[in-house]
This record gives C-alpha cells, structure tokens and sequence, in this order.
C-alpha cells in the first residue's frame, strides 16, 4: 500500500511496510529537454537533463517502472551513483542538499504497452496506474518530473482525506 497524501520516495513506502525496497537500473541518460519537460523544469528548451529509468522492486519482486527527469545543472554527476541501492531523493538531499517537500501528482489508470509489460513482468494490455509527478524544493525550485508505472496487481493506493475549514 502507497500513501498518496504524503511525500514518500519509492525506498521510504516500502521501508514502512516492512518491505525490502529495491531497484534495478534500465537505463541513465543526458538528454535535452523537450518544450514539456522544459515548461515543467523550467528550463530551456534542449538544456541537459537526466532521464533516469528503474524497474523499483518490494521484496525483489517489480512493482513500478519509473521514469524520472532531474536537470543536470541542478545535480551534476548525478549518474555516478549507485541509483539500484540507494533512494534518488536520498542522494538529492545528501549529496545536492536539494530537499523535495513538495509535489503536484496526477493518478490515472492505463494499460501496460510492450516495454513497460516486458519490464514489469506482466502481459501486455495488463492494467497499470501512472503517476505524474512534479517535485519541489521548499523555495518552489522544480526538480524532478517523473512518470511511474505501478503494477495494478500489486500496488494499492491510500490517502487520508479532511473535510476544508
């Protein structure tokens, strides 16, 4: 089960489960951003970004596919380390001292393509939730634009909801 009030990493959910979290790296790249990512970021358009893409495991089993975006100029060497065994949000803070506090997330349901069936070890057509998330600095600096595909047989999303006033 996945809080979806708070701002968790993928490790820290798993972590207060009781379950083992883990990731394994599919791919780590420099990319320019596109007018999206670039809107997003704020950033210009075809300034380097990572484009960092995990399988994220909960007691070495696949529950998502991750694909986050983090500016290069913000955290530079980002890729040097060890993105299987260590929480991305974890590295951001120590090694960056960029603390994300907040983030704007969307949920919708959709069907797992090739790629992402392949990935996560489900038939194509399977259903699968993506999140959109952009996170934020407590200065409102955006740092990470991400799409995560959870496995819908595996992941239950919870939230605690409070009447306004």
């Amino acid at each position: 089960e996945m809080p979806a009030h708070i701002l968790l990493s993928f490790t820290e959910a798993m972590r207060r489960q009781g379950i083992e979290p883990g990731a394994r790296l599919v791919a780590v790249e420099v990319v320019p951003a596109t007018r999206k990512l670039a809107e997003r970021l704020r950033l210009t358009v075809g300034e380097s970004v990572y484009r960092i893409v995990r399988v994220r495991l909960g007691n070495r089993q696949p529950m998502a596919l991750e694909f986050s975006h983090f500016p290069v100029r913000l955290c530079p060497g980002l890729d040097r380390f060890d993105l299987e065994r260590r929480s991305i949000y974890e590295v951001l803070r120590e090694e960056y001292d960029l603390i994300l506090v907040r983030a704007e997330q969307s949920l919708e349901p959709t069907l797992a393509r090739k790629f992402e069936a392949e990935a996560l070890g489900v038939a194509e057509g399977s259903p699968l939730m993506l999140w959109e998330r952009l996170a934020f600095t407590v200065t409102g600096l955006p740092v990470e634009y991400a799409k995560d595909l959870y496995r819908g047989d595996r992941v239950r999303f919870s939230m605690v909801l409070h009447l306004p006033g």
